[in-house]
């Protein structure tokens, strides 16, 4: 098959890992595979940035020059001015955006499929926000070959928010939006428009839905994504379980520096304290109770971003993450740690929690978003109502105060990503889809 991907960026965390990640997988099993994002270019990988900026009119394309030559030569002054003329070199965009409307105003949307390659079979989208794709032509693209998209995050059918943690107005019609800083943020309340737009898209379109969780699948089906429906299934996501897999918690607690008669606790998100969907105020809440009740003995927290301020008792210590690319060593911080915390606003069905699992580390989450559907209550951890440091905490000194009791929560973790939560499973689901739907057609 030949199947084209498209995500904002290629690399970083969360929906660019599992994109990338597919992609790969089509790759290595022997089929046609390119990957076109809004940021990250590599040859050898054959993975491309949308030439939008090259399609657009001659005055943007000018000034675009003289932006990036002003920032190679660090003169000052003159990005800002740059800056400004580029937004009104297009007034409609610029307007658009000035009442926070959706960036849409991509050109070389119009290209895909058959201006860009004429064999394309398959396209399979993930997250299509963040200024590189034009969703007003998904009725065209869709009508010319089958279009998967994966949906990460709840973008797809709300006025403008990844996730609207308590507000319900994307039901409706939204509008009077109590969230317009939340990602991908907005200047003005378009939410209203927004939503109307993507309904009228998605009522001309044949859509074809996965999501990783039950929870935001149930979502959908009350969305206005439901009319554009060819068909939907629940795929849950997988990482490489040769890289997160159980180890030796000795030695690699010696190589990060970590004392091994400590309890170790664990969090990991990207963006740390400026992450809107993290609840960091639970998880330091947590670990001072915690440190309360385990006191003399040694208590750490790893987690990315936070200080010692927070660490008022004496034998609480905070071990700060730096962000790590390389798996095998972001899964040595899994297997020295004892535990896996995971304190959240709002979430889909988080990789860390699955690399975690993968790692032989019992997770004790909140209920939010598809996490319960990511851990076996009373088997591999638990899940605690949002907010509820009390019961986090609890059913973390159950475990840290049961060495035999965590170490069958620990087995019971390993063996359960193994067999769900693996690579080849979700990439061959994918594939198998897609031979369906090509047959269909």
């Amino acid at each position: 098959m030949n199947i084209l991907t498209l995500n904002t960026e290629a690399f970083g965390g969360g929906a660019n890992q599992i994109a990338l990640s597919l992609f790969q997988h089509y790759k290595s099993s022997g089929h046609t595979s390119k990957f076109i994002n809004a940021l990250h270019q590599s040859t050898d990988l054959e993975i491309e940035c949308a030439p939008n900026d090259a399609s657009r009119n001659l005055l943007f394309r000018f000034l675009r020059l003289a932006m990036e030559h002003s920032l190679r030569n660090n003169i000052r002054f003159m990005p800002k001015l740059l800056g400004w003329l580029l937004a009104f070199s297009e007034p409609v965009r610029y307007a658009h955006r000035l009442f926070g409307h959706d960036d849409f105003f991509q050109p070389s949307t119009k290209h895909i499929p058959f201006g860009r390659d004429s064999n394309l079979q398959v396209i399979h989208a993930h997250n299509l926000f963040g200024g590189y794709f034009d969703l007003r032509q998904l009725p065209r693209i869709s009508r010319q070959v089958p279009f998967i998209w994966t949906l990460h995050d709840m973008w797809a059918f709300t006025g403008h928010c990844s996730h609207p943690l308590d507000c319900r107005k994307w039901l409706a019609a939204c509008g009077g939006c109590p969230y317009l800083s939340l990602p991908p943020a907005i200047e003005s309340d378009g939410t209203t428009f927004n939503l109307k737009q993507k309904k009228r898209i998605y009522q001309s379109s044949t859509i074809h839905i996965a999501t990783p969780s039950r929870w935001l699948l149930d979502h959908v089906e009350k969305s206005v994504l439901q009319p554009g429906i060819g068909s939907c299934r629940v795929i849950p996501n997988g990482v490489d379980q040769e890289a997160f897999c159980q180890g030796d918690k000795d030695s690699a607690r010696q190589e990060l520096g970590i004392p091994v008669d400590a309890s170790v606790l664990l969090f990991v998100a990207a963006g740390n304290r400026d992450n809107p969907w993290k609840d960091y105020q639970t998880l330091e809440a947590t670990a001072k109770i915690l440190a309360a009740h385990l006191a003399p003995s040694k208590l750490i927290l790893m987690v990315p971003g936070l200080s010692e301020q927070f660490a008022d008792a004496e034998n609480l210590l905070i071990h700060n993450i730096p962000w790590i690319k390389e798996k095998t060593k972001l899964a040595k911080y899994y297997q020295a740690a004892d535990l896996y915390l995971h304190a959240a606003h709002a979430e889909n069905f988080p990789n860390v929690i699955i690399e975690a699992l993968s790692c032989g580390l019992p997770v004790i989450g909140t209920r939010t978003g598809g996490i319960p559907e990511q851990i076996v209550e009373g088997k591999n951890g638990f899940v605690v109502s949002q907010g509820d440091a009390e019961a986090m905490a609890s059913h973390a000194l159950g475990l840290l105060t049961d060495r035999e009791l965590l170490t069958r929560f620990s087995n019971d973790a390993a063996s359960k990503a193994k067999g769900v939560y693996s690579l080849e499973r979700m990439g061959n689901e994918y594939l198998g889809w897609f031979e369906e739907l090509l047959e269909a057609s």
